[in-house]
Formats: structure tokens, sequence, C-alpha cells
């Protein structure tokens, strides 16, 4: 694999630096878009394919409509110039030929350089178009569902989900409005490395109590997988693509705490305190009453009055 540096010249105007700065390294980076890239030949599948992906990535995504001579398992620097240039990290090609038909490669940056990368053969693809339904909204956050024993065991389809995570996830936001959760992918592995995409679309209808009652009603793409070649990222370049600066850290303070929702707990330790020294509000129920036959007397007289 080929590495490529890029010199960015020095801008001279405004508008230049300002492209720059919102290139630059960010404590949070802004949210991951998608390069959609016809190679020098392509097929019907694949076009509508990459289109396709192109509506689900909505608004964070670019679909180049020309040919582009890429090949990313041979040179990785043309692959990397256009997603320089687009300011992309994350990047579907579109490639068919006799020995590889219906060839889709999916795969991410890091530091302008492919990190990880998967080729897979479309054996069977229906495009939303076909399938006359209602569509999830723009820039909605999908529902993702793995399926199957092979992504726990499997070590390509291990980093196969991670990838298909960061790409379909959409940006991080802290709270989720429930008319927003609209969509639903889910990928079925079957044996061989055969994988299945379905998408949904989510209905809530009235069920007669607070809860909606919830239809799933296909919408497409439906796509069928086959794994062909895969590159993956060393340990040593994942864990620097994965560190966390220390200003995106939390810094829990001393004898506070978190819990799995993310819920901030906090201990307060005193001194131990005399509570019988303490002024209390005293009630009259709570007083001591004097023993002996002076009070039983007082307490017959009072018994006598009430009677009266």
């Amino acid at each position: 694999m080929k590495s490529t540096e890029f010199k960015l010249k020095k801008p001279k105007t405004r508008r230049g630096t300002k492209a720059l700065e919102e290139r630059a390294p960010k404590i949070h980076e802004n949210p991951k878009s998608l390069s959609c890239i016809r190679g020098n030949t392509t097929s019907d599948v694949v076009n509508k394919c990459l289109t396709d992906l192109n509506k689900i990535h909505q608004p964070d995504s670019i679909k180049y409509q020309k040919k582009n001579e890429v090949l990313p398992f041979q040179d990785t620097e043309p692959l990397e110039k256009l997603c320089q240039k687009s300011d992309s990290s994350l990047f579907a090609v579109g490639t068919h030929s006799k020995k590889r038909p219906h060839n889709l490669i999916l795969g991410r940056m890091y530091s302008s350089q492919v990190l990880d990368m998967v080729e897979l053969g479309i054996s069977e693809f229906a495009s939303m178009q076909d399938f006359k339904t209602e569509k999830p909204g723009l820039g909605h956050k999908p529902m993702i569902v793995f399926k199957g024993d092979a992504f726990d065991v499997d070590p390509d389809l291990q980093h196969m989900r991670n990838l298909l995570l960061d790409m379909f996830r959409g940006p991080e936001v802290p709270k989720v409005n429930l008319a927003g959760l609209d969509h639903a992918i889910v990928i079925t592995a079957h044996g061989d490395k055969k994988l299945s995409w379905r998408s949904y679309f989510v209905q809530l209808k009235k069920s007669g109590s607070r809860k909606p009652r919830v239809e799933l009603v296909e919408c497409g793409p439906r796509m069928d997988w086959e794994v062909r070649r895969t590159q993956w990222a060393s340990a040593d370049v994942r864990k620097a693509a994965t560190k966390k600066p220390k200003e995106a850290k939390l810094q829990l303070k001393k004898n506070i705490e978190l819990d799995s929702i993310g819920h901030q707990y906090g201990r307060v330790h005193m001194t131990r305190q005399d509570v019988d020294s303490m002024a209390l509000r005293k009630y009259k129920g709570l007083r001591k009453r004097p023993t002996g036959g002076d009070g039983e007397q007082r307490a017959k007289s009072g018994k006598k009055r009430q009677k009266r």
C-alpha cells in the first residue's frame, strides 16, 4: 500500500483560509462524509447501488458522475486524491469487469490515507425506485441490526461490522425524536461470507395505548453481497486512528461516578454529627412525662374532663 503526502499551499484569500480551517483536525470532528465514485467501467447495477448509497447518506454525501481510473487494491493514490479533494473520510467505489462483475468497494480514510476497505460482489440488487412505498426522511439516523453468529466469530465480518456502523450510523446527537426513527437496516450474515442487506420504513400506528404499534415496510435498497477481498489496518494504525484527545475525554472529579446510561452520581463525606446536642424541633407527643402518683392522678383528671 502506497502512502501519499499532500502539500498544502498557503492560502492567499479569506475564503481559502476558512476552507483550510474547516479541514483542519478538531477535537470534535465534523460528520463523516461519503464519496460515491464510479470506476472506469461500471454496470447498471453498480450505478444504481451507488445512487442509493448516496441517498441513504445524505446530506453528508457526494457522488461523482464522471468515470475515474480508480483501482484501490492496486493503487490507492487516485482514490486518496479524490477523497482529499472532497474532504471525505468514507468512500464507495463501483467497478465492473469480467473477472469481478458488479464490484463494490467500501472503505474509510485516516489522515488522508486508506485505513480499511472491503470488496463486495453484488449478486442480487433491487433499487429504492423498485419499491413503491414511503421512504425515510432526509438525514434521519437509521437503526442498524446485525443478524448472525458469524459477526462475532469471523474476524473479517467483525471488521466489516465496525466499518458499516461507522459508515451509516449518521451524526452523533444527544437526543433522538421518536418520530425520526423511521429507517431500519438489517444486515444478515450467511455461510461462506455471504451477506444480505434489507432496508425497512418504520410505521408507527395507533395501538389503543401510549405505546404505538410498529410495522416494517421494505423500502429498498435490497442487496445480496459476497465478500471477495479485504484490507484491514494494522493494530498500531488502528490504535492511532481511534485514539481520543484528552480534551474530548470526560474528566471526572474524585468521588463522582457515571452509570451505563450516563447519569452522574456524587459521594459526599461528612464528619459524624452529634444528634443529641442539635437544636431540633420538639413535639408535644415526644415529651417525657413524670412517673409516679402525681402523674397518674393528672392523667385520670384529664380523662374525666374529656368525658364531661
